[in-house]
């Protein structure tokens, strides 16, 4: 009898649409007993993400790798909740759906919660204290239905797949993808909500930074038999702080061929000062170049640095070698005797030798000046928006949603 009369108030209730039975109750809001957390919710999904940035916390070359400190926020429609008397959550006042409700995050293991994955994540750290740092609330939607709103403090570290051929010189794109394992016709991203407040950051890096959204031109992943996924995210643009390396190594090693040039107004008989200059400069050259490699990221060929250095190096090497040239014309008139040498041959090989430097103290700049002008020319003129083939992690296109 109280069976029957259980089951003839559930259809009243029904048919009346005033309640439907809960499982589960939290902060005003129940989950209908028929409830499945691993079904998601009926139709096309939209999920918002807004990613405050707080600090960037390191940029490292030598594993090509991006850590942030920041709060991840997920923002999703869940239509299916209801009231505690079984009401639809639509039906409450204004002022209920205008108002986020704060929802213990314990919640969440009881309800369908988005799979979201960082593209190229090398680590993922939530924050915690006594507690994780993490917050949910029940928010309204556009369409007047709740939603859930999550969102978890953490240091996230990627992947970046630099490039250091034109190092120090070089800049970067490096995105930070989000995506889920649901193609676009059940989930697509929203535009990322971005809150940088990483330029009063407290760690020095090596790059100046900008952080930019995703264009929508790569918010799309395309697959040939899975269909295609909705992306978001953002993009960190970094450009190396270019100062400290041409006060370091650029303008000393610069300077230092340009006084390799006074060896060609040094008299060749001059053979003790000529040629200890000479050598000197060729050894710092080659130590300067053998500190720069040791620290350096790894590359696969030779970096702008590098090519700086070796070209410094070959100029007073070629200095050197024009000494060398210089002696062994010389030979000849050392080898005679005194009373052997004529004035006019004293005379004929001095003003030779003199002719031979003047005109190497003409080439020298003239080469080293046109070199510098197509070296400068080229790496400064690269923006790094030609190498972006390169440095995204797969090919995006763009597909109507």
């Amino acid at each position: 009898m109280w069976a029957t009369l259980t089951v003839t108030c559930l259809l009243i209730n029904a048919l009346l649409g005033q309640s439907t039975p809960t499982s589960f109750c939290v902060s005003g809001l129940c989950l209908p007993m028929d409830y499945n957390k691993l079904e998601m919710p009926p139709g096309r999904n939209d999920i918002k993400i807004e990613l405050t940035i707080l600090d960037v916390l390191s940029v490292n070359d030598k594993d090509f790798s991006i850590s942030v400190y920041a709060y991840l926020g997920i923002r999703w429609p869940e239509p299916r909740l209801i009231g505690k008397n079984g009401q639809k959550l639509s039906t409450y006042s204004d002022e209920r759906l205008g108002v986020p409700i704060t929802v213990d995050p314990a919640f969440l293991s009881s309800v369908w919660v988005p799979n979201i994955m960082i593209v190229n994540v090398k680590s993922f750290k939530p924050l915690s204290e006594m507690k994780p740092q993490q917050a949910l609330w029940a928010v309204s939607e556009s369409n007047g239905q709740f939603g859930f709103y999550y969102v978890q403090g953490c240091i996230i570290s990627f992947y970046c797949p630099m490039r250091f051929d034109f190092f120090p010189l070089d800049a970067h794109i490096c995105p930070l993808q989000l995506s889920t394992n649901y193609n676009n016709e059940h989930v697509f991203f929203s535009e990322t909500i971005l809150n940088d407040a990483s330029k009063s950051r407290n760690v020095v890096l090596e790059y100046s930074l900008q952080i930019k959204k995703i264009p929508d031109g790569q918010r799309m992943l395309a697959t040939k038999t899975l269909g295609n996924y909705s992306t978001t995210g953002v993009e960190f643009y970094l450009e190396r702080h270019k100062l400290k390396y041409l006060s370091i190594y650029f303008l000393p090693s610069g300077l230092f061929v340009v006084v390799s040039w006074v060896s060609f107004l040094i008299p060749p008989d001059q053979v003790a000062g000529r040629m200890s200059m000479l050598i000197t400069l060729f050894l710092v050259l080659v130590n300067i170049f053998g500190n720069i490699t040791s620290t350096m990221p790894n590359t696969e060929g030779v970096t702008a640095i590098s090519g700086w250095m070796i070209v410094c190096i070959f100029f007073v090497f070629g200095a050197l070698c024009c000494y060398a040239f210089l002696l062994w014309k010389m030979k000849p008139t050392f080898y005679l005797k005194k009373h052997e040498r004529t004035p006019e041959d004293i005379k004929s090989k001095h003003w030779q030798r003199v002719k031979f430097d003047d005109w190497c103290f003409m080439i020298f700049p003239i080469v080293f000046v046109l070199f510098n002008i197509a070296y400068w020319a080229i790496c400064l003129n690269t923006p790094p928006s030609e190498e972006i083939a390169i440095r995204q992690p797969f090919k995006t296109v763009l597909t109507e949603a």
